[in-house]
């Protein structure tokens, strides 16, 4: 996958690359959002795709607190709005 996107570093792919490694592994690949993210600031489209990838792989998975406040920070999204919206989602678990 490195080997096909360093080849052709184009946006999309490292997008879709991004977008595998947050669907099949726990762990995030912070390095690779942030460069990613940082090179496309005055891209709204390419910022807010990584931004809902991210925000997807939060909900879908069990994060540790300190990996999803690091990212959190690196897309800027608000970290505190993270938390209560996982606080709502427990409550909703409970009241079905």
């Amino acid at each position: 996958m490195k080997r096909v996107i360093n080849e052709n570093p184009q946006v999309s792919k490292k997008i879709i690359g991004i977008s595998i490694a947050l669907d099949h592994k726990y762990k995030i690949p912070h390095t690779e959002i942030k460069s990613l993210y940082d090179e496309n600031k005055g891209n709204v489209l390419t910022t807010d795709i990584i931004r809902r990838m991210v925000a997807k792989h939060l909900h879908l998975f069990k994060v540790d607190y300190k990996e999803k406040q690091k990212v959190c920070q690196n897309v800027e999204i608000d970290y505190k709005a993270q938390v209560k919206l996982a606080a709502n989602n427990k409550q909703l678990e409970l009241h079905k």
